[in-house]
């Protein structure tokens, strides 16, 4: 299998892997053979799979079990909600389960105390997979989860393999997915092996994505500048004329009136604008009356159905 790989990252990595075909389902973990030869420390969160299922594959895959295992087995109704060994060995409680998945707290205490348990250097987490994990809790309750988690494994140099399935999502929630790490690699076919990508996005955190989208108003001029302008070319558009474009939006009138569509501007200029510009998603010239989209704005397109929801 060929693999375009790079230097180990720490934080997150999305890997797109099909469930179909045969072995689909432990493909990813042959990646990891070969993209992270040296793991010391494994760590794994399973939501469809048991805990002894997921190590059988890492041995039938990779080899070997690390010198320190845990696995965070979660939503098993018929598993037990104890810490666990796995393979005979009572003293390492390899297995932590939760029993809900919506459990998102305590979920992140049995990675965090993982986490600090095993010495440093080396730590792999393989997240098994977010295609299960939002099947059982949707993609609004899992973005912040997913997103803390992430920076709980930066914050201790550890690398996490978020494993999900194209094939099972659309394209926003991919995009919603994508927008949450730094780096991803994607399977392309068995020539080929898998792809390597570095997300190009320049990162806006999840705080400031939902508090800009948390007013309606700065949803409409977002939705506006995004249908009307070209992501590619800078495009400005006169504030006067997205006014207008939230007016309509708001009032649900095709025509607004001239106080309704004032009264847009005025907000715009004094509350909404600002507050994007600041953010960092567009630039505002109030002098010259414009306002112009920036890259970074591209991060938050895919939240903004997801708020609606």
């Amino acid at each position: 299998m060929k693999v375009e790989t790079t230097p180990t990252e720490t934080g997150g990595v999305l890997v797109a892997a099909s469930a179909t075909g045969e072995d689909a389902r432990a493909n990813y973990l042959d990646l990891l053979a070969d993209r992270e030869p040296a793991v010391r420390n494994l760590l794994a969160i399973t939501y469809a799979a048991t805990a002894e299922e997921f190590l059988a594959r890492w041995h039938d895959s990779v080899g070997d079990r690390p010198a320190n295992v845990g696995v965070v087995d979660v939503g098993g109704t018929m598993r037990s909600t104890a810490a666990r060994a796995v393979g005979g060995d009572p003293d390492r409680n390899v297995v932590r389960s939760v029993e809900r998945p919506r459990d998102f707290d305590a979920t992140t205490a049995a990675v965090e105390a993982y986490l600090d348990r095993f010495p440093p250097e080396g730590t792999v987490l393989v997240c098994d997979t977010l295609t299960d994990l939002l099947d059982r809790v949707g993609l609004r309750a899992a973005i912040s989860f997913v997103d803390d988690l992430v920076a709980s494994l930066a914050a201790a140099d550890a690398v996490g393999y978020f494993v999900v399935d194209p094939d099972a999502h659309d394209d926003g929630t991919l995009a919603a997915l994508d927008a949450l790490f730094d780096a991803g690699v994607d399977r392309t076919d068995d020539v080929a092996g898998w792809t390597t990508r570095s997300s190009d996005r320049d990162a806006v955190s999840l705080d400031v994505v939902f508090d800009v989208l948390s007013v309606e108003r700065r949803r409409h001029a977002l939705r506006h500048l995004f249908e009307t302008t070209d992501p590619d070319e800078a495009e400005a558009v006169d504030v006067s004329d997205l006014a207008r474009a939230v007016a309509r939006r708001t009032t649900g009138a095709s025509r607004p009136t001239r106080n309704e569509r004032r009264r847009e501007e005025v907000s715009l200029y004094q509350f909404h604008l600002p507050k994007m510009a600041n953010a960092g998603l567009l630039d505002h010239d109030a002098d010259a009356g414009r306002v112009t989209l920036r890259d970074r704005a591209q991060t938050v397109r895919p939240f903004l159905a997801l708020v609606d929801e």
